[in-house]
């Protein structure tokens, strides 16, 4: 569990005495949850708890000092020694001094437009913008084009999912709707600021620079020091990845310590989200190695903080989707390839093939989502091979037997079976108001119910949400994102992997100005995962 945030209040703070009650209450009641852990409830309920509290204090901290958004902080203690190889030690994007010093920025001055005008170019600060049809600002085709532009929409597809949905996590269903009738498209201001992500995002960042500083590499040990040295407390995560990650940073880590950390709160390991929330850059760097490399550099990710197959399990479809995604073209939801060959697994082959859909049944009725996959087609058209729903899905099953947990091949097989049957739902035409209202609709939160509990901490319920969200609203990756966190439950983790995976086949030309303009633009903030996004598009591991 973190500290809760200071209230920002321009020169006023909250006074020590005032913070050592909200601390001693905060921590008072997180071991109780602990306790509630220990005793069966597990990471499900511990979680759920947990968020409740934070909820708790955020609302007594808005009480005590209103008028600002939250300010975010960085360790005192400086990051941590890691080791880089030389060509990337001098690096520009690193930080020079190794101190982080605590961030009292207001929003505005940190470039996300709360309590400021927008600004007069939306693309300031990276490289030069245009608008598209769909009304989104993105780097121009000169500075990111082609599998470029892929990373780049992945990465921050994530993000602006995660921003998206952090507003609500832990509402239900019928919560989200009754407070955002119209459909929760706009980003709400959160404890940690507006526009600020959360622990999902910071990981992912964390990944991103090992596999850099590794030369496109998973190094088990080198990722662990990442994930610490990014942490920072106010981003929201769980109380075991407190406990190991500020671990790492008291005491190191090496290849044999390694090997104990992830068991050693949860002895069967956690089987929570935490792995599949940050997988996706893994996912495009071994988009072309063979599923069995791909499966054991997914659990060398996962190393030091989940080790249960339900973990790897949901982690390693989200890679696998995001590998597979990332190089091909969307095609319309109607159009189905042939299925990839039940054999690929048997070979130890990469990427199954496909071929061009041909068949279509008359449209989806979905005229407007023609923008955001004719962008990417155009950008892409050296990619011969297309994705679809049914395609992607069938791609995932072909993969079941590298799948240690039934109950991941299940809720695929569900989603599957669904979507096949189900085709498209939302058209552009439509508003969320009119949709919440359709039986088609209702038909996606009974298949909620069916391959997940209410709150996806399990990384198989995580991955199997999030890929019915991408897939019954396949045509509009936007849609897909809101649809995500309409569902309720750990609304900022389904939507980060639904941007994901969003982002990795429409690249970034999707994104909404209102969500890409409104990111968080400071240190490890959308101009710097520009920039990570550049520098990760140039592996290709294939072993």
């Amino acid at each position: 569990i973190s500290d809760p945030p200071y209230a920002n209040t321009g020169s006023q703070r909250l006074s020590h005495t005032r913070r050592k009650q909200v601390l001693f209450f905060f921590n008072a009641t997180a071991r109780l949850a602990h306790a509630c852990s220990a005793n069966g409830m597990q990471l499900a309920a511990y979680r759920g708890i947990s968020g409740r509290i934070k909820s708790a204090i955020t609302s007594l901290l808005g009480s005590i000092g209103r008028g600002g958004p939250f300010a975010r902080f960085r360790s005192s203690s400086g990051r941590l020694s890691m080791s880089q190889p030389a060509a990337s030690a001098n690096s520009s994007l690193t930080n020079a001094t190794g101190v982080f010093e605590e961030n009292s920025l207001s929003n505005a001055v940190r470039g996300n437009g709360v309590n400021s005008a927008p600004p007069a170019n939306p693309g300031d600060g990276v490289p030069a913008t245009t608008a598209t049809a769909a009304a989104a600002w993105v780097p121009s085709q000169s500075a990111l084009s082609g599998y470029s532009d892929r990373v780049a929409g992945c990465i921050l597809g994530k993000m602006c999912g995660d921003v998206l949905g952090a507003g609500v996590e832990g509402w239900s269903p019928q919560d989200i709707q009754l407070s955002n009738p119209d459909g929760l498209t706009d980003f709400l201001n959160t404890e940690r600021g507006f526009g600020c992500y959360t622990d999902d995002t910071q990981m992912a960042i964390a990944l991103t620079r090992s596999l850099i500083a590794c030369d496109g590499r998973i190094d088990d040990v080198h990722a662990a020091q990442s994930y610490a040295e990014e942490y920072q407390p106010s981003r929201g995560y769980g109380g075991t990845a407190y406990k190991i990650l500020m671990g790492i940073r008291q005491r190191g880590i090496d290849s044999g310590s390694i090997r104990t950390v992830g068991s050693m709160y949860i002895p069967t390991g956690s089987f929570g989200n935490g792995g599949a929330m940050r997988i996706a850059p893994l996912g495009l760097v071994y988009r072309h190695a063979s599923p069995e490399a791909l499966r054991e550099a997914v659990a060398a990710a996962l190393r030091c903080t989940h080790v249960h197959p339900v973990a790897i399990d949901g982690a390693f479809v989200i890679a696998l989707a995001v590998g597979y995604l990332a190089v091909r073209r969307p095609a319309p939801a109607a159009v189905n390839p042939p299925a990839p060959a039940a054999t690929a697994v048997a070979t130890g082959s990469g990427t199954p093939s496909n071929t061009d859909g041909s068949a279509a049944d008359g449209g989806d009725g979905n005229p407007g989502a023609a923008t955001a996959t004719a962008a990417a087609t155009k950008v892409n058209d050296e990619l011969a091979e297309v994705a679809t729903p049914a395609a992607l899905l069938a791609y995932l099953m072909s993969y079941s037997p590298l799948l240690e947990t039934d109950g991941m091949v299940q809720k695929l097989q569900t989603v599957k079976d669904f979507v096949v049957q189900a085709r498209q739902f939302k058209s552009t035409n439509e508003s969320w108001a009119q949709y919440f209202a359709s039986p088609e609709w209702t038909a996606e939160l009974r298949l909620q119910a069916e391959i997940s509990e209410p709150f996806q901490i399990r990384a198989d319920d995580a991955a199997a949400v999030a890929l019915a969200a991408l897939c019954c609203h396949w045509d509009s990756p936007e849609d897909a994102v809101v649809a995500a966190i309409h569902y309720g439950g750990d609304t900022d983790t389904v939507a980060a992997i639904t941007g994901a995976m969003a982002g990795a086949l429409y690249g970034t030309r999707w994104l909404p100005a209102r969500w890409y303009d409104n990111l968080e633009n400071g240190t490890s903030g959308r101009d710097e995962v520009l920039q990570l996004a550049v520098r990760l598009a140039r592996f290709d591991t294939r072993t």
